[in-house]
């Protein structure tokens, strides 16, 4: 019994130690909403470098409502895990309140800002409106939300949003929506952006596999020592 307590104390350690997100981002489970501030700097997040990006034009056929996003992949030299990041320009007339970003489901993410121009070799400028919300769909949590505080007026450019994730390989075949103040449906919308791919295990199930797996050890042993 003490080699099995011993053992059962030492997984329980490590499912206490692992794996946390990194320093200064906010987790963001599904179901969730969270609030932000202040941001970070680029000095600030993780040693990254850059794999992808590209630029989106998002529009409404019927409100007049526009954008224009641009989108980076970073690698996470620290953990090799993926780092998206975004901002958004209103290149229309309508305010705009959200950006969501799809698909994000059955991984773990976090999620914070940045207030200055992004990592060297990014694709971003100084913004200067800041995000207070990050919120994220129930269940599978597909679909996070990042809200301007205030809004984000005709012309303005937003804080770059990041989204920390635990996966390692991405594709092409997400989506964007530009939400605006305006009666009606007033978003704007694009498909075929960067989306995380390949989901892996959440770090809970992993801990639940490893202790199933003590015990199961643990038990043998014991019916060993005994015959």
């Amino acid at each position: 019994m003490k080699l099995f307590a011993s053992l059962l104390a030492s997984v329980l350690m490590i499912a206490v130690a692992a794996p946390s997100s990194p320093a200064a981002f906010v987790v963001l489970p599904p179901g969730s909403t969270v609030a932000l501030s202040p941001g970070q700097t680029s000095s600030d997040i993780p040693n990254v470098s850059l794999l992808a990006q590209d630029t989106y034009n998002l529009t409404s056929p019927t409100t007049g409502t526009k954008a224009t996003v641009v989108e980076d992949v970073f690698l996470n030299k620290d953990t090799g895990t993926l780092l998206f990041a975004y901002q958004e320009t209103n290149t229309g007339a309508n305010a705009l309140t959200s950006l969501s970003m799809t698909n994000f489901s059955n991984i773990n993410t976090s999620v914070d800002f940045l207030t200055d121009s992004g990592p060297a070799g990014s694709g971003f400028t100084a913004g200067g409106v800041a995000p207070n919300l990050a919120s994220r769909n129930a269940t599978t949590g597909s679909l996070i939300s990042f809200t301007y505080n205030g809004g984000l007026a005709a012309g303005q450019t937003g804080d770059i949003l990041l989204i920390q994730t635990n996966v390692t390989a991405y594709d092409q075949a997400g989506a964007l929506i530009s939400s605006a103040t305006v009666s009606g449906n007033g978003s704007a919308s694009f498909n075929g952006v960067f989306e995380p791919s390949g989901a892996v295990p959440e770090p809970s199930s992993m801990v639940l596999i490893g202790i199933a797996g003590a015990i199961v050890g643990v038990g043998s042993y014991a019916r060993r020592r005994k015959a």
